[in-house]
């Protein structure tokens, strides 16, 4: 890994997103501020302040006049560029900033969180300062009855998870319309997508597989880990000769290896889609510093049929 360029900040960076087909490059940081007038003996506590701002990805500075404030006690939960349909383009699909947030007041009070939508829009440059040129515009901001804790998008809707509920939305008329909702387990944290299908990871409860269907506004369940695991063969391949190939027996890739784990309830920190030719996997790291990796096959024996 080399280090090509590095940007100082004020503000600690809570998320990254990259605009495909822009020269931009949006992030949410958040900083400590001091509402009260400062004492030189009485220390007043901090308070969190979350905001978004446009990066330039050419010269990495901050784009003027882009910096937008989030509301107080507003945390900066989720942030992913999504594509979501649009009449206006040839492809039919449309790439936006997606936001999800969470108003943390403390245990007493009920947790909620905004859905908001940016567009990143082409103005006339001031004078000398060619990086104006790029502004963001809201499109959607509405408080949802939930934290909104994870965003993706599968064919051309919005999916984010609030709450204990994954829900399906249609970008109509700068509003949110909803298409189909399924419950969940206790916490998402991550939403990944290929084509119709969802990949959904719970802190506590380990991964999920839903699948979407347009054609029904159908929201379901595919397959989820069994309880218990003893044996799984995987082949990766790791580079252009078919021999040059990883073989994985369990379903672990580091030890020590739990024949008996309860699958069910791994912590999960971070997935992703893991794809080679034809098939298609899914890489987890769990709680205890270990690499898995599943595979949908509702054919086999030991899957109960996909589960």
């Amino acid at each position: 890994i080399v280090l090509i360029d590095r940007t100082p900040s004020s503000s600690d960076l809570n998320t990254v997103g990259y605009l495909s087909g822009r020269a931009v490059e949006i992030r949410s940081v958040w900083q400590e501020l001091t509402v009260e007038e400062r004492n030189e003996r009485f220390p007043y506590p901090p308070q969190e302040r979350f905001s978004v701002l446009l990066f330039s990805p050419v010269s990495w500075e901050v784009i003027p006049n882009t910096k937008m404030e989030l509301e107080e006690w507003e945390h900066v939960t989720c942030l992913k560029n999504v594509s979501l349909a649009y009449e206006g383009t040839t492809s039919g699909l449309k790439g936006y900033i997606a936001l999800g947030t969470n108003y943390n007041y403390g245990e007493d009070i009920t947790s909620r969180g905004r859905i908001l939508i940016f567009d990143i829009i082409e103005v006339v440059p001031e004078p000398g300062q060619p990086l104006t040129k790029n502004r963001f515009k809201m499109v959607y901001s509405k408080e949802q009855k939930g934290p909104v804790t994870a965003i993706t998008h599968v064919l051309g809707f919005l999916v984010s998870a609030v709450g204990q509920k994954i829900y399906i939305w249609q970008l109509k008329d700068n509003d949110l319309v909803g298409v189909a909702f399924i419950d969940t387990n206790i916490y998402i944290h991550q939403l990944l997508s290929i084509k119709s299908l969802i990949l959904v990871a719970d802190v506590y409860k380990s991964i999920s597989l839903l699948r979407f269907q347009e054609e029904y506004r159908t929201l379901s369940l595919v397959s989820r880990p069994i309880s218990t695991i003893n044996h799984l063969t995987v082949n990766i391949r790791v580079g252009p000769n078919p021999q040059h190939r990883w073989h994985f027996v369990h379903n672990y890739l580091t030890s020590p290896y739990q024949s008996n784990k309860d699958f069910r309830s791994a912590e999960v920190y971070t997935s992703e889609f893991l794809l080679d030719n034809t098939q298609m996997g899914f890489l987890i790291a769990d709680g205890e510093q270990n690499l898995v990796l599943y595979m949908y096959q509702p054919e086999s024996r030991e899957s109960f049929g996909g589960e």
